[in-house]
């Protein structure tokens, strides 16, 4: 008994223009198939493998009847049977096809072989079917098959589907011309395919690895990844690979229990090597950016942060590039910069690693400056007067003393209302317009800014020097003595915002230093 062997020579497509298929077609797309072996006895040998055009928007088709023709020179009695499968829940020749229907006998060829068919809407994956033929080993060395569709309109086409919108309507576009495959005599025993050998996988993006093999088999179609759950994620009828390239992957995140297998017709590699797991990479971090920065520190955070960050190794790496410094490998999106000189500008950077400990390239530089020193003015403290006590004096000569004095203070007040009669006043009577406070006052001073002072304090009842007599309002003198160093005091805590807070005080002073000054022109809208 003979021992025959099918072998690829070409696949070929031949397109007619001009023609169109229903209102909007595909081409038929037939499948490659590479080399493989038959053995001895009544063999099923795929012979094409066709994924049909999608209806037009709106329709729905069902497959009704195939007819192929064979232009290779193999006869009716070389087969015994032609089978139509429908593929099944895992895409491609790999087992769980479903046959449809079948003719087992002569003529095979150039007959129309009905079948009931699942209906296609276009919304599911493209339907794809299979045509195998059941060769016998008694068939003469050196005939082929290689199958046809033929190009026509109703029943002239060798495909034939029951549209929603017509009748009986065939692909009018083009001719299918599938693989030629000779039979030769003494072919050894098809086996399935030895199962690669998987090798360390390689991360090479954010969203990509490279699963690497090594191919031990030499009768394989193509091949196929699987996930855990036993999956396809990749799969391609291409033999002799070395690798497969899954995309579309998360950012730094683990994957496990990948495995390669071969396939060809006569199934799947048994072996089910798995892949060491991995994680993707992260994305190099765009820059630096300040959270807050004092005189001797600056606190700093990456901007884009790699997803999962406390993911195993995951973390990030930050550097003060001026000071040689760094956080070291952290999970946290923030590092503190110690030991800073103020008012200096720093340049920072920073990296990040994924799970595996695959670091990145550093991110763009970013500079920040350190606060400077504030010059602050003191306030002045007076050293306190001791005075020496003074000669017994009798309580009428102190009356008479006092009385002498309040007559010069009304004939002092008296000139300098004559004086200051025609003199244009400012916002507050009493002051003359064009007057700002510029020095520095204190107790025991006297002179006209002075009385002025006693002026704008006596202009709110909050601040005033005195209710009545010797420095209340219309009795201002030019004597900075306890009463105005008292109301200096009331009005400095009044406005503490605005005088004591620069200073870090909240208690006044008495002294009117810079800010005291400020206020006092500013009510004097200066």
């Amino acid at each position: 008994m003979k021992m025959i062997n099918f072998f690829i020579i070409l696949a070929t497509f031949i397109f007619i223009p001009g023609l169109v298929f229903a209102s909007q077609a595909t081409d038929f797309t037939v499948n490659s198939q590479p080399t493989y072996s038959i053995p001895l006895g009544t063999t099923q040998v795929l012979i094409l493998d066709l994924t049909l055009p999608e209806p037009a928007q709106g329709e729905k088709e069902q497959l009704k009847s195939i007819k192929i023709h064979n232009i290779g020179n193999a006869q009716q009695s070389d087969i015994s049977k032609i089978s139509i499968l429908e593929d099944g829940s895992s895409a491609g020749w790999d087992g769980d096809e479903i046959e449809i229907t079948n003719r087992s006998s002569s003529p095979f060829w150039d007959t129309y072989i009905p079948g009931s068919f699942s209906e296609y809407t276009g919304t599911d994956p493209q339907q794809r079917i299979f045509i195998t033929v059941n060769i016998s080993s008694t068939a003469s060395s050196e005939r082929t098959i290689q199958p046809q569709l033929v190009a026509g309109i109703g029943e002239a086409a060798s495909v034939q589907f029951v549209s929603t919108t017509s009748s009986v309507i065939g692909p009018t576009d083009i001719n299918v011309t599938g693989l030629e495959r000779m039979i030769l005599a003494g072919a050894s025993h098809p086996t399935v395919p030895v199962a690669p050998l998987a090798r360390v996988p390689e991360a090479i993006s954010a969203s990509s690895i490279r699963w690497h093999f090594l191919d031990l088999s030499n009768n394989e179609f193509g091949f196929r990844i699987l996930d855990s759950s036993l999956e396809i994620v990749i799969e391609s009828q291409t033999a002799n690979l070395s690798y497969f390239d899954e995309t579309g992957l998360e950012e730094n995140t683990k994957y496990s229990g990948r495995r390669v297998h071969a396939f060809n017709d006569m199934g799947e590699s048994q072996a089910q090597e798995t892949f060491s797991e991995i994680y993707t990479l992260v994305a190099v971090p765009a820059s630096v950016e300040k959270i807050e920065a004092t005189k001797t520190s600056a606190r700093v955070k990456a901007v884009g942060v790699p997803a999962n960050l406390i993911a195993d190794s995951t973390g990030l790496y930050f550097e003060n590039y001026t000071m040689g410094t760094n956080s070291g490998w952290i999970k946290e999106n923030s590092w503190t910069s110690l030991n800073l000189v103020a008012g200096t500008k720093y340049t920072f950077r920073v990296k990040a690693r994924n799970g595996d400990g695959k670091e990145t390239a550093f991110s763009e530089s970013f500079e920040l400056i350190t606060i400077a020193e504030v010059s602050v003015e003191e306030p002045v403290v007076e050293e306190p007067v001791v005075e020496e006590p003074a000669p017994e004096t009798t309580i009428s000569e102190l009356q008479a003393q006092i009385n002498a004095l309040m007559a010069q203070i009304v004939a002092l007040q008296s000139q300098l209302a004559d004086i200051g009669a025609g003199e244009a006043t400012g916002v507050i009577t009493g002051v003359p317009a064009g007057f700002t406070f510029e020095n520095a006052l204190k107790q025991g001073m006297s002179g006209d800014e002075a009385k002025y002072l006693q002026i704008v304090l006596n202009s709110d009842s909050d601040t005033q020097v005195a209710a009545s007599g010797v420095g209340s309002s219309g009795n201002e003198t030019t004597y900075f003595g306890s009463l105005t160093n008292a109301a200096v005091i009331k009005f400095q805590e009044k406005y503490t915002a605005d005088v004591l807070a620069t200073w870090g005080l909240t208690s006044g002073t008495g002294l009117v230093g810079s800010t005291t000054r400020d206020k006092l022109n500013e009510i004097l809208g200066k």
